[in-house]
């Protein structure tokens, strides 16, 4: 599979990391499934052709689906989903870090579930992509005094998320240092630090960039 912009890195951790299979691979876009994190690809340089049957190709199979292009393509909603999300993806390419805050960064684990139940709503299957989370050890959580301030985890495609920080604990620098905690990770277990980010959230966009991550040019649009 010959496509070597940065935007299409999603799709080739897919493959380099959980074995996804490439469908097809022609002149007009490649089809990626990965049946590890429940996602199907759609890869276009850009999307001049009715991308509809092979979305729903995706959807057939249950799938997450993400149309990843290098343009910045509007794609309309589609009943079969309940979500969709247009993102940016930020890559970073740096060293790693050195950490120097006054909190405990831990692992979360089963014990922690409801606290975050209580804090993270993805779309309606989130008991099970949560519990999945935990038992997966990819959820970091700063910790002060036995309390949950704030945490961070790793999506199934391999993707940087989950970032959030108790209200009246915002301003500390703890989401700064819960994401240079998992970047860190990432570069110890031969992963690219990567994530996706909603158009519209700039506080996290402004995170990106301080930290180092490049803007990929193009849009990601995950259909759930």
């Amino acid at each position: 599979m010959e496509i070597k912009e940065s935007i299409f890195l999603v799709a080739e951790e897919a493959i380099r990391l959980n074995g996804a299979a490439v469908l097809e691979n022609n002149d007009s876009y490649c089809l990626i499934d990965d049946n590890v994190a429940g996602i199907y690809y759609v890869c276009a340089k850009q999307f001049d052709f009715d991308v509809y049957p092979l979305i729903k190709d995706g959807a057939k199979k249950e799938n997450t689906v993400a149309v990843i292009s290098l343009s910045d393509v509007d794609l309309r909603p589609l009943d079969e989903f309940n979500k969709v999300l247009k993102v940016k993806q930020y890559v970073y390419r740096g060293p790693k870090y050195q950490i120097h805050v006054p909190y405990e960064i831990k692992e979360m684990t089963m014990d922690d579930y409801g606290y975050l139940a209580s804090h993270y709503v993805r779309n309606g299957d989130d008991e099970a992509y949560l519990r999945n989370a935990i038992e997966r050890g990819v959820l970091k959580a700063v910790n002060v005094d036995g309390e949950i301030m704030g945490f961070i985890g790793e999506h199934p495609e391999h993707a940087l998320g989950m970032l959030y920080v108790s209200e009246n604990h915002r301003r500390k620098g703890i989401g700064t240092a819960l994401e240079k905690a998992m970047i860190n990770k990432f570069i110890d277990d031969g992963k690219v630090p990567f994530d996706h980010v909603v158009l519209d959230n700039y506080k996290s966009m402004n995170l990106q960039k301080s930290l180092g991550m490049e803007l990929d040019s193009g849009c990601i649009h995950w259909f759930f």
